[in-house]
Protein backbone atom coordinates (compact mmCIF):
# COMPACT_ATOMS: atom_id res chain seq x y z
CA UNK A 1 0.00 0.00 0.00
CA UNK A 2 1.81 3.09 -1.05
CA UNK A 3 0.54 6.16 0.38
CA UNK A 4 -0.45 9.56 -1.94
CA UNK A 5 1.02 12.62 -1.42
CA UNK A 6 -0.86 15.89 -0.73
CA UNK A 7 -0.24 18.39 -2.68
CA UNK A 8 -0.38 22.36 -1.59
CA UNK A 9 -0.24 24.75 -4.43
CA UNK A 10 -0.27 28.59 -4.16
CA UNK A 11 -1.03 30.63 -7.74
CA UNK A 12 0.15 34.16 -7.48
CA UNK A 13 -2.36 34.83 -10.52
CA UNK A 14 -1.60 38.26 -11.66
CA UNK A 15 -0.30 39.54 -8.47
CA UNK A 16 3.48 40.11 -7.37
CA UNK A 17 6.65 42.43 -7.64
CA UNK A 18 9.84 41.61 -8.01
CA UNK A 19 10.63 42.74 -4.49
CA UNK A 20 7.78 40.59 -3.50
CA UNK A 21 9.01 37.73 -5.63
CA UNK A 22 12.58 37.91 -3.91
CA UNK A 23 11.14 38.43 -0.32
CA UNK A 24 8.06 36.42 -0.14
CA UNK A 25 9.92 32.57 -1.01
CA UNK A 26 13.20 34.31 1.35
CA UNK A 27 11.04 34.96 4.50
CA UNK A 28 8.43 32.85 4.29
CA UNK A 29 8.11 29.48 1.80
CA UNK A 30 12.01 28.59 2.82
CA UNK A 31 11.14 28.58 6.20
CA UNK A 32 8.11 26.46 5.99
CA UNK A 33 8.33 22.72 8.20
CA UNK A 34 6.33 20.00 6.86
CA UNK A 35 7.09 16.25 5.66
CA UNK A 36 8.63 16.00 2.41
CA UNK A 37 7.04 12.96 2.09
CA UNK A 38 3.73 13.55 2.73
CA UNK A 39 3.28 16.63 1.11
CA UNK A 40 4.89 18.95 -1.95
CA UNK A 41 4.21 22.50 -1.67
CA UNK A 42 4.47 24.36 -4.90
CA UNK A 43 3.92 28.09 -5.98
CA UNK A 44 3.41 29.53 -9.33
CA UNK A 45 4.20 33.09 -9.77
CA UNK A 46 3.60 35.28 -12.97
CA UNK A 47 5.59 34.57 -16.09
CA UNK A 48 7.47 38.12 -15.18
CA UNK A 49 8.64 36.85 -11.45
CA UNK A 50 9.15 33.21 -12.31
CA UNK A 51 13.22 33.64 -12.64
CA UNK A 52 13.28 35.96 -8.92
CA UNK A 53 11.04 33.08 -7.04
CA UNK A 54 13.17 30.66 -8.45
CA UNK A 55 16.32 32.31 -7.48
CA UNK A 56 15.19 33.11 -3.89
CA UNK A 57 13.52 29.62 -3.54
CA UNK A 58 15.13 26.91 -1.60
CA UNK A 59 14.53 23.41 -2.32
CA UNK A 60 11.62 22.75 0.23
CA UNK A 61 9.15 24.43 -2.41
CA UNK A 62 8.89 23.98 -6.23
CA UNK A 63 7.72 25.87 -8.56
CA UNK A 64 4.93 25.92 -11.55
CA UNK A 65 4.28 27.96 -14.24
CA UNK A 66 0.62 28.76 -14.47
CA UNK A 67 -0.03 28.00 -17.96
CA UNK A 68 1.63 26.65 -21.20
CA UNK A 69 1.32 27.44 -24.73
CA UNK A 70 -0.69 24.52 -27.13
CA UNK A 71 2.17 24.87 -29.30
CA UNK A 72 6.16 23.80 -29.84
CA UNK A 73 8.49 26.81 -29.44
CA UNK A 74 7.30 28.93 -32.64
CA UNK A 75 6.47 32.51 -33.55
CA UNK A 76 3.58 32.39 -30.72
CA UNK A 77 4.05 36.01 -29.16
CA UNK A 78 3.32 36.40 -25.19
CA UNK A 79 3.49 31.96 -25.13
CA UNK A 80 5.26 30.13 -23.02
CA UNK A 81 6.20 26.90 -24.01
CA UNK A 82 6.55 23.37 -22.94
CA UNK A 83 10.02 23.32 -24.32
CA UNK A 84 10.97 26.47 -22.42
CA UNK A 85 10.08 24.97 -18.59
CA UNK A 86 11.83 21.73 -19.49
CA UNK A 87 15.08 24.75 -20.23
CA UNK A 88 14.52 26.47 -17.03
CA UNK A 89 14.11 23.40 -14.62
CA UNK A 90 10.21 23.83 -13.92
CA UNK A 91 8.60 20.75 -13.58
CA UNK A 92 4.90 22.07 -13.37
CA UNK A 93 2.42 24.18 -14.87
CA UNK A 94 -1.05 25.18 -14.23
CA UNK A 95 -3.96 23.85 -16.76
CA UNK A 96 -7.56 23.71 -17.52
CA UNK A 97 -7.94 26.54 -14.75
CA UNK A 98 -11.57 28.07 -14.49
CA UNK A 99 -9.96 32.06 -15.47
CA UNK A 100 -8.22 30.71 -18.64
CA UNK A 101 -11.77 28.76 -19.65
CA UNK A 102 -14.00 31.59 -18.79
CA UNK A 103 -11.86 34.88 -19.49
CA UNK A 104 -10.20 33.54 -22.36
CA UNK A 105 -12.42 30.92 -23.59
CA UNK A 106 -10.15 27.82 -23.33
CA UNK A 107 -12.25 25.03 -24.36
CA UNK A 108 -11.89 21.24 -23.27
CA UNK A 109 -10.09 20.98 -26.50
CA UNK A 110 -7.40 23.14 -26.05
CA UNK A 111 -7.06 22.30 -22.40
CA UNK A 112 -6.61 18.47 -23.66
CA UNK A 113 -4.24 19.40 -26.06
CA UNK A 114 -2.22 21.75 -23.69
CA UNK A 115 -2.68 18.14 -21.23
CA UNK A 116 -0.62 16.38 -24.09
CA UNK A 117 1.89 18.56 -24.57
CA UNK A 118 2.57 19.07 -20.67
CA UNK A 119 3.10 15.02 -20.59
CA UNK A 120 4.99 14.46 -23.42
CA UNK A 121 7.29 17.40 -21.59
CA UNK A 122 7.12 15.20 -18.52
CA UNK A 123 5.64 18.41 -16.53
CA UNK A 124 3.43 17.33 -14.06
Amino acid sequence: FKMRKYLVGGNWKCNGSQAFAKDFPEQVLNKLSFNASAVEVVVAPTNMHISTAQQALGNNVQLSAQNISQFKNGAFTGEVSAEMLNDMKINWTILGHSERRHVFGESDEVVAIKTKMALEHKLR
